[in-house]
C-alpha cells in the first residue's frame, strides 16, 4: 500500500493483512479512472515479477476485485488463467461494456470463483443484474463458483440505501462477508 499512496499517489480506503480495496467517488473523472486503471494493469505486469519469485508460494494466487476492480479481477484472472487459483469478485461494475463483452465467453477460466453482491446493490448501476450475469454465464460453462447474494444493506428497513456500500467495510453489524472470501 505505501507504493501506491507513495509512488502512485492512490488513496487506499480499506486494508487487511492480505488484501486492498480500491475505490472511486462518484464525480471521479475519467482521467482519475484511467489512471487508477494505467497503475493496476502496471500492478498486474508485476504478477510476473511475483511468480518468478522463489520465496513466493506461486500455487497459492488468488486476485479479489471490488466494483471497477471486480471487472478488472475478473479480467485478469481470465488472461492469467493458468496462473491464477481462486478469484473473488465483489459488486462488479459494468465499466461501461467491458465487463459484458469479457464475460460474454468465461471458457478460458479455470480456478474457482466466488461472486458476491448485496440485494439492494442497484442504485449506482445494477450490480446485481451484473453479478448474476457472470454467475449464468459460469453456470453455462460448468465452472467452479460460489454465488453469496447478501440480504439488503445496511438493512431492509433502509429506503433508498445504496447496497454498494456492503464491501467497504471488512466486518460490522450487518454483514460478516469476509468469513464467506476466506
Amino acid at each position: 500500500t505505501d507504493i501506491l499512496m507513495d509512488k502512485y499517489g492512490i488513496q487506499i480506503n480499506k486494508t487487511s493483512r492480505n488484501t486492498v480495496l480500491f475505490m472511486t467517488n462518484i464525480g471521479t473523472t475519467r482521467s482519475s479512472v484511467a489512471y487508477l486503471i494505467e497503475v493496476l494493469v502496471e500492478i498486474a505486469k508485476s504478477l510476473d515479477d511475483l511468480l518468478d519469485e522463489t520465496d513466493a508460494d506461486t500455487s497459492r494466487v488468488a486476485l479479489i476485485g471490488y466494483s471497477r476492480g471486480g471487472a478488472l479481477t475478473y479480467a485478469i484472472a481470465e488472461s492469467r488463467a493458468d496462473e491464477i487459483d481462486a478469484t473473488v469478485v465483489l459488486a462488479p461494475a459494468p465499466a461501461g461494456n467491458f465487463f459484458a463483452n469479457r464475460i460474454a465467453d468465461v471458457s478460458p477460466l479455470i480456478a474457482p470463483m466466488m461472486v458476491a453482491v448485496a440485494n439492494n446493490d442497484i442504485y449506482q448501476a445494477d450490480h446485481v443484474g451484473i453479478a448474476e450475469a457472470l454467475v449464468a454465464a459460469l453456470e453455462a460453462e460448468g465452472k467452479s463458483y460460489q454465488y453469496f447474494p447478501y440480504p439488503d444493506y445496511p438493512d431492509s428497513e433502509c429506503v433508498g440505501c445504496d447496497g454498494h456500500e456492503i464491501f467497504q467495510v471488512v466486518d460490522d453489524e450487518y454483514t460478516d462477508y469476509w468469513c464467506d472470501v476466506e
